[in-house]
């Protein structure tokens, strides 16, 4: 199936390996990122600064992050997110998905793919908090994030590249700052200008 294509690019049916499902992570969080800042132009009007102040907080957020795994290791770094996280949101997030796995491996991809999705949700919450936005705003926000990688899903239906190129466009409706797409898959990040 094509949408299986979209969301899966980088993962090689059985013979996954770690390089595979660490490009798979981040091609799902690339396009949750997306997502995410798509939903925060729609909801809060947004203009381009302040997209790229949301742009920068993500990246700093996520660097933090990423300083927190290396110093404490990922399940700690994890679980001082979560406590940061959790207080600002009313559910845990979760990334829709088109089909339920049936198998062992796509069990393991759709775990990788909803904790890649998870990360970034919860990067963009603590953007949100850091910006004083209210704990319905954020729980609006997530919806629309999701609501938007089922869009997403939806035009993988069509095509790998197809659901790229339609978030890119979206992006640069929404934005106003051109995103490039990678012609070639699994070399570079899908989209050219990665956030």
């Amino acid at each position: 199936m094509m949408y299986e294509k979209a969301v899966n690019r980088c993962v090689v049916a059985k013979g996954d390996t770690m390089e595979n499902m660490k490009l798979n992570r981040a091609a799902v969080g690339q396009v949750v990122t997306y997502c995410a800042i798509i939903a925060a132009q729609n909801l809060f009007d947004l203009d381009r600064d302040g997209v790229e102040r949301w742009q920068a907080e993500l990246i700093r957020r996520s660097e933090v992050y990423t300083l927190e795994t290396n110093v404490y290791g990922t399940p700690k770094a994890r679980e001082n997110l979560r406590k940061r996280t959790a207080p600002k949101m009313k559910e845990d997030f979760t990334l829709p998905v088109e089909k339920w796995p049936r198998k062992e491996w796509e069990r393991v991809q759709l775990y990788e793919r909803r904790s890649a999705g998870d990360l970034v949700a919860r990067f963009f919450v603590e953007v949100m908090d850091g910006l004083g936005y209210t704990t319905e705003e954020i729980a609006a926000a997530l919806k629309e994030i999701q609501g938007n990688f089922r869009q997403f899903l939806e035009w993988s239906k069509d095509g790998e590249y197809v659901a790229y190129y339609k978030m890119a466009q979206c992006y640069e409706q929404a934005t106003g700052i051109e995103a490039a797409i990678d012609e070639e898959p699994g070399t570079k990040p899908i989209f050219g200008k990665e956030i």
